[in-house]
């Protein structure tokens, strides 16, 4: 009677290298789509892939419980973006996208959000 031999060190080496390998680059990949993925969400108004009248108006947006009512968005004042502002972010809270000169743009008092005037 023969009895297996268990496999050598150097074939189970040849099989898990390969595999780790694989997994890596999968993950590289994944990281590499989402950053892109990312980048477009947040510059798609300097590419023109969108513009601001695209974002549908508030009374076209479903009623939910939760957020701003009208009455209180307009409380917040408006004002036109310019670089001199001394804001600390130059993209929107809600869209990620960079803002443009004279763009109108609301700044949220107590936490400094800023976000495009609709």
């Amino acid at each position: 009677m023969t009895t297996a031999s268990p496999p050598s060190e150097g074939s189970v080496v040849d099989l898990v290298c390969p595999s780790v390998a694989a997994l890596l680059c999968a993950l590289v990949c994944a990281l590499g789509l989402n950053s892109a993925i990312r980048y477009v969400v947040r510059c798609g108004y300097s590419f023109g892939l969108w513009t601001s009248e695209q974002i549908p108006a508030l009374d076209e947006l479903p009623s939910t419980s939760t957020g701003l009512t009208k009455s209180a968005l307009s409380q917040i004042p408006a004002t036109a973006y310019e670089s001199g502002l001394n804001l600390t972010v130059t993209d929107c809270s809600i869209c990620l996208g960079e803002f443009a000169e004279g763009e109108k743009v609301r700044l949220v008092p107590k936490c400094s959000h800023v976000f495009h005037a609709v």
